[in-house]
Order: structure tokens, then C-alpha cells, then sequence
């Protein structure tokens, strides 16, 4: 009887010793588009929740969130593997002082400038959210007044930073350690959907769930991250045929799963994650398709490229009209849409010309000493 029986081979926790050519790439083509539909996304709603209809425009706002989370993982991921393959080792000082550059100077700059505000205008903003603004805890703070919203968008912000505080060194240390990291993070807001009773039997300040909420958050990265190493591993296959269809049906899938939010809302989101993850990688192979087209269009990138900045400034101009008509000063007019609308127009535009002032004269200053801790 032969008893030399060969263990079957798991590729997904196989080494990895090459990076396909489509990641490769120094830069990967239509990224940039794919933030700028991402960050159109929030400013859109965000602004449209402001009109007070019956439709619940959050879910469609949080839809662009979950796209930038997507966006992130997938690409801090392939930016680390490829350090991994090229160098054999991923240098997490390097790593942390990139993020550093990225994320300090622009985040910590809006701050100062809400701290300035609330001192000179009296604002009564709550301290206590400002310091966990400052400190990248504000997913842990929800409750907080009209004005207190000028920091509620930090919560994204946290919750990447706190992935990235600890996800390289799993990563580093082990990725098939981290892949089962990923497919737990996945997994647990599954679980969560079919408990839902379990949670709301919870007391909302208890240490319970306070971790429940904080790892269940970690949807989007997570699942961009696993698509990355999906690619790698040579899970996901790169035949596009047809890929016109196939993206329209992954939009479409992730419309119908926006438009009818209720219920499962984790289960949801991982599909329209992982529906989104693949759009991408679908947009990353060069082509002449509409699709490619619009998302690599001068314009679109110049979007894109500004988005981080404008997701930070964005705050106080996309609710700004809650402001106004709660004060009374919209009220007056006998026809209010136009007013509103108008207001809406005059605050986009505000919001790019100070983004991108902001990213020409300020962040490009750090982001130029950032590339001195690339490889």
C-alpha cells in the first residue's frame, strides 16, 4: 500500500514570487477616475441629503466611502507586495512616514482651521471630538450636534488609519496570517447580519460593542486588500471578454443593492465591495473602451487627484445649507429651490478652488518628501 500521499496545495497560501504585469505598472491607469467618481459621489449626496426629501441619500453617501476604502486597500496592498517581491523585505518605517506625509499635514491643517473658527465665531464645538479628530478615534464618537459635523467625516480617516496602524506588520510578519486576517474581517460582518438581535441587545457604550462596531468597519479595506492578493495568487481570473457587459452589470448590481438598503446591510456591502473591486481591476488593462476613456480623461484624474483634499474641506460646504436653513436665512425667500441650488453650485466650486489650492501650495510640498521613502 503507498502511504507517500501528497497534502494538496492551497495556491491561495502559496508564496508569492512574481506580480502579475497588469499591477507592474509605476502608475495604474484610471485609479484616479475611479476617486473622482468615489469623492463625486460624497459630495453629491452629501449635499442632496441637505434638501430634506423623503429619499435617504446616506446610503449612497456612504456607498462613496466604501468605494475610497475599496480604492485604498487595493492599491496600499499591490504598493507592499511589490516592495515584498522586489526587495524581500516591506520596510514599515518607510511605509508609516508615507502615510505620515499623506494623511498629517492636510488633516491636521483643516483642524487648526476648525479650532480657529470655533474660537473666533464661538462655535461651542465639543472639544472632546476635536481631540479624537486629532487623535484618529472619531469613529468612536457619533453622538454630536448641527455644528459638531464639521468633524464627523474624520471618522473614514480613523478607521483607515487605525487598519494601517497594524495591518502592514500582519502583512510583513506573515500574509498567510493576514489573509485569514481579511477573510475573518469579511466574514464577521456576515455573521453580524444574521445576529442582528445580538447587537441591539447590546449596550451602546459597553466594551462589547464598541469592538463589535470597531472591526466591523473594516469591510471595504479588507475586501480590496484580499482582491489584491486574489490578483497576485492568480485567483481572479484577467480574461475580459465582454467586460463592457460584465460592468454594467456589476454597476447595476451595486445601484440595485444602494437603492434597496435595508436589511443585511453588511452582506450588502461586501457584495457591492467586491462588485466594485472587480470593476477595477477590469480598468486596469488599457483599452480604448468608453469606460477606460472617461475614468483616464484629463479632467477626471485632475478630480481624482484632488479628492483626499476635497473629501477633507468638503465638511462645512456640503452641509452648510443645513446651516442656513436652520438659521433662517433661507427661510425668508418665497421660492427657496433656487436659493438652494444656487447656494449648492456656489459651494462646489468654492470646494475645488480651495482643494486644489490646498494641493498645489500645501500637501505637494510633503508629498515631495514622501517620495524620498519610496523604493
Amino acid at each position: 500500500m503507498n502511504t507517500n500521499i501528497k497534502k494538496p496545495s492551497y495556491s491561495l497560501f502559496s508564496p508569492i514570487a512574481e506580480i502579475p504585469a497588469i499591477l507592474k505598472q509605476a502608475y495604474l491607469p484610471s485609479l484616479d477616475g475611479f476617486r473622482a467618481i468615489s469623492i463625486t459621489i460624497v459630495i453629491v449626496f452629501h449635499i442632496l441629503m441637505s434638501y430634506h426629501t423623503r429619499f435617504n441619500f446616506h446610503a449612497f453617501a456612504n456607498l462613496g466611502v466604501q468605494f475610497f476604502f475599496v480604492i485604498s486597500g487595493f492599491l496600499i496592498t499591490t504598493l507592499l507586495l511589490k516592495e515584498q517581491v522586489k526587495k524581500g523585505n516591506i520596510s514599515l518605517k518607510n511605509f508609516y512616514i508615507r502615510r505620515f506625509f499623506r494623511i498629517i499635514p492636510i488633516a491636521y491643517l483643516y483642524l487648526v482651521c476648525v479650532v480657529a473658527l470655533n474660537f473666533i465665531l464661538h462655535l461651542k464645538l465639543n472639544p472632546l471630538y476635536i481631540l479624537a479628530s486629532f487623535l484618529f478615534i472619531r469613529n468612536f464618537f457619533w453622538g454630536s450636534t448641527k455644528l459638531d459635523h464639521l468633524t464627523t467625516h474624520y471618522w473614514s480617516l480613523s478607521v483607515e488609519e487605525q487598519f494601517y496602524l497594524f495591518f502592514p506588520v500582519i502583512l510583513k510578519k506573515n500574509i498567510n496570517v493576514y489573509i485569514c486576517f481579511l477573510l475573518f474581517l469579511i466574514a464577521f460582518g456576515v455573521i453580524l447580519d444574521f445576529n442582528g438581535e445580538f447587537l441591539k441587545s447590546l449596550d451602546s457604550t459597553g466594551a462589547t460593542y464598541l469592538i463589535i462596531s470597531f472591526l466591523n468597519q473594516f469591510q471595504g479595506i479588507a475586501i480590496g486588500s484580499l482582491f489584491c492578493i486574489l490578483i497576485v495568487k492568480g485567483k481572479i481570473s484577467s480574461d475580459f471578454k465582454q467586460k463592457t457587459f460584465k460592468m454594467v452589470c456589476l454597476l447595476f448590481l451595486i445601484l440595485l443593492l444602494t437603492f434597496f438598503s435595508e436589511g443585511f446591510g453588511n452582506v450588502k456591502n461586501i457584495l457591492k465591495c467586491f462588485a466594485f473591486a472587480y470593476v477595477v481591476f477590469m480598468c486596469l488593462e488599457v483599452d480604448n473602451s468608453i469606460f477606460y476613456r472617461f475614468l483616464n480623461h484629463a479632467w477626471v484624474k485632475l478630480i481624482g487627484v484632488l479628492s483626499f483634499s476635497i473629501y477633507i474641506w468638503q465638511q462645512p460646504l456640503t452641509l452648510g445649507l443645513n446651516f442656513f436653513n436652520s438659521s433662517g436665512l433661507i427661510q425668508r425667500f418665497s421660492n427657496k429651490l433656487p436659493v438652494d441650488l444656487a447656494f449648492s453650485l456656489i459651494s462646489i466650486i468654492v470646494l475645488f478652488c480651495i482643494s486644489y489650492i490646498s494641493y498645489h501650495y500645501y500637501e505637494k510640498k510633503f508629498l515631495k518628501l514622501r517620495e524620498r521613502y519610496r523604493d
